[in-house]
């Protein structure tokens, strides 16, 4: 869309119908700071001719489209007389004519006129510059400031319209997608980078779109003029919001690359200001460990050997995700839920809390963050269910879903609506468990106070409620918790420890370890093969050497779930330094099992499953040639000689563990006209250094294949 007029004259588009208006009446197909904006987001005309052009690529077959700059021209807003009407009916739909006069000033709604109102006080005369791109006549976020209450009233409506109009266009563009998708079945896939400040993790577009592709940083940085010292990963981490979308079921492309010293990649400015002791610092290998971990699509990009970016050390996380599919992309399997609650988030900027990060209505939801970082610290193996607030994001949870959990975390969640209060008591009534930090329910979606019996019970005591319990605890702060856990003060530790202590009080736990505080625990469960799965990310960090602090022979204790109870299991390990993994001796107390973790890398798996047993590989020490035939491979093969398969069918039928196909130094492995497949479990082909591999006219179906 760079050639903007030829494209609108091509299409037949006209700026007064299409495009974005400003105050002077101008309209502009070529925005500042997004130049290759056309239309407006609120306006008919161009939702028309968007949803038109989507269903040209859909129907061409293109697979999905990404959104850079998916924000539209909220920044900017239109002052075209189309979306001023919308803007009255927006009025008129959410206020009373007294609540005009009241609120806003305005006498009568049908005459009233936005731009001129806006004109009449002179905010026309302010302007948008971007070098030598267009001026906008536009008052930025001037009327926000403005002495009349009046105007910041209506200023503050306006922001909510212009959010609208954009959750409004996903909307539409998300209805029509899943539409064609029905009529054709076909998949198409929706994702975008929108970033409105106080939306976090982009939630209310969530809704209407399959993924995101945020240009997501990993990094500190030092004070620069009126911003403060960002103190940033691997103290802060990326899991609080990747966790998020993990549990909406939606997928994250980082198109930054969590490497260090490299532009564009998130990690630039803890080298550029000297701050990496090392070429090659590990925070970036944790990263990418939390990418793999929440179910994000990790970049195949590794840098060159002997830079910055050690490409032998990304290859380890390939070959352990490739090597194990079974271990990735699993169901969440927490033994409790922390509570995202979206009334609560999406109003965190308006309540007045202290941040100990002070980032303005870029700040996060500081509560949930140091809520969660207590629960992971303590290493209680949790999952992360989201509360829609019933006005930007529709997400209703069933009672079902929440029964799952032995304890719901509350994080400072002082906006709830009525309705998901009524969830909350009907757990309790059937014996749930709510661990509460600070004030509950003071506040409905809309930051109105609310006067509620259930919001009493959150009075820093243990409260017996129907067949249920609320622990309430207001002594310990997730915000102070937060601001001394990521500066390494001393401080957070007996908070922490005082946490583990109330909540064990009540809570069983399902895991008890020696690891580190930093070292988090996530836990899924693998359905379709009955297995149960914990990664541990290490994000215990020695900043003077750059590196994860490596743990060893580390007691690792858990409970095994309903589905494993009574059977004998097999316990494998698995890491980046491991990626075939290694059966490990364990003992048994009734369900608890007990193992000892050889070693703690950055990204350790841990998979439980009924027991297996792994058949030997057959060894080829001398020549063979399968040829003219069908054959049947059930275990793995280690190539010592030469080894080829000429001419024929071969088909992979693995069990639990992946068939591998391993050509040692100076063994050699030829494949020509041939197929290989697989009817069960996996395979791969690694090929050792000194080894070789020739494959010609043959169909290699869903394997692996790594070489040195």
């Amino acid at each position: 869309l760079s050639e903007n007029m030829e494209f609108m004259n091509y299409w037949n588009l006209s700026k007064e119908e299409v495009s974005p208006m400003d105050l002077n009446g101008t309209y502009w197909t070529s925005l500042p700071y997004n130049p290759y904006t056309i239309g407006y987001e609120g306006r008919d005309a161009w939702r028309d001719f968007f949803i038109k052009f989507m269903k040209l690529l859909f129907d061409a077959g293109v697979d999905g489209v990404e959104f850079d700059g998916g924000e539209g021209c909220y920044d900017f807003g239109s002052f075209d007389p189309e979306t001023i009407q919308k803007f009255n009916r927006y009025l008129a739909s959410k206020y009373t004519p007294e609540e005009l006069l009241e609120r806003f000033g305005i006498s009568d709604i049908g005459s009233f006129n936005f731009t001129q109102y806006l004109r009449d006080l002179g905010y026309h005369k302010y302007s948008c510059e971007a070098g030598a791109g267009p001026i906008i006549a536009n008052p930025g976020d001037r009327p926000a400031k403005d002495p009349d209450p009046h105007v910041r009233a209506i200023w503050e409506e306006w922001d909510n319209f212009k959010r609208l109009m954009l959750l409004e266009f996903y909307k539409l563009l998300w209805e029509n997608v899943c539409q064609w998708e029905r009529e054709t079945g076909r998949e198409f896939y929706i994702s975008t980078r929108v970033g409105l400040p106080g939306w976090f993790v982009d939630l209310p577009f969530l809704q209407y779109v399959d993924g995101v592709n945020w240009e997501y940083c990993w990094f500190s940085a030092a004070a620069f003029g009126d911003r403060p010292d960002i103190i940033g990963y691997p103290n802060r981490t990326a899991s609080t919001d990747f966790r998020v979308l993990q549990s909406l079921g939606k997928r994250f492309n980082p198109w930054i690359t969590p490497a260090s010293s490299r532009d564009q990649t998130g990690f630039s400015e803890w080298f550029s200001y000297g701050w990496n002791m090392t070429k090659d610092p590990e925070e970036q290998y944790i990263a990418l460990a939390e990418i793999i971990v929440c179910g994000g699509l990790p970049s195949v990009k590794w840098g060159d050997e002997g830079q910055a970016v050690n490409a032998t050390h990304w290859k380890q996380f390939t070959r352990l995700v490739q090597e194990n599919p079974q271990l990735f992309g699993q169901s969440q399997f927490g033994e409790i839920a922390l509570i995202y609650p979206a009334a609560t988030a999406l109003n965190w900027y308006r309540l007045n809390f202290t941040s100990p990060l002070p980032y303005g209505v870029y700040a996060g939801y500081d509560g949930y963050e140091g809520t969660y970082y207590l629960l992971a610290d303590s290493h209680r193996v949790f999952d992360i269910i989201v509360f829609g607030d019933n006005v930007w994001v529709n997400i209703t949870q069933p009672l079902s879903k929440l029964l799952k959990y032995k304890a719901l975390v509350l994080p400072m969640a002082v906006c709830l609506t009525d309705d998901q209060v009524e969830l909350l008591e009907q757990y309790l009534q059937s014996g749930g468990i709510i661990i509460a930090l600070g004030d509950v329910g003071l506040y409905n979606e809309h930051v109105e106070p609310v006067d509620r019996d259930f919001s009493n019970y959150f009075d820093g005591q243990v409260h017996q409620v129907g067949n249920g319990l609320i622990i309430s605890i207001k002594d310990i702060s997730p915000i102070e918790y937060l601001g001394y856990r990521t500066r390494y003060d001393s401080r957070a530790v007996p908070i922490l420890e005082q946490f583990r202590q109330r909540v064990d009080a009540y809570v069983p736990r399902a895991v008890n370890t020696g690891l580190a505080p930093r070292a988090h625990i996530y836990r899924f469960f693998n359905y379709d093969e009955n297995a149960m799965i914990f990664h541990i990310i290490n994000f215990d960090y020695d900043f003077e050497q750059d590196k994860v602090v490596r743990a060893y022979n580390v007691s690792f204790n858990f409970t095994l779930p309903s589905q494993l109870q009574g059977k004998e299991v097999s316990v494998w390990v698995y890491s980046e330094d491991l990626p075939e993994g290694m059966e490990v001796p364990y003992s048994r107390d009734s369900e608890t099992i007990s193992i000892i973790i050889p070693k703690v890398s950055i990204l350790t798996s841990i998979e439980v499953r009924p027991r297996f047993e792994v058949p030997e590989p057959l060894v080829i020490n001398e020549p063979i040639e399968l040829q003219d035939g069908t054959y049947t491979f059930n275990r793995s093969l280690i190539v010592n000689s030469s080894f080829s398969i000429v001419n024929s069918q071969v088909e992979m039928r693995g069990s639990v563990k992946p068939i591998k196909i391993e050509v040692l130094p100076g063994g050699s492995l030829t494949i020509i006209n041939s197929t290989i497949y697989k009817t069960a479990g996996n395979y791969y082909i690694v090929a050792r250094k000194g080894s070789s591999v020739f494959i010609s006219g043959s169909d290699i179906s869903g394997a692996g294949l790594f070489g040195p």
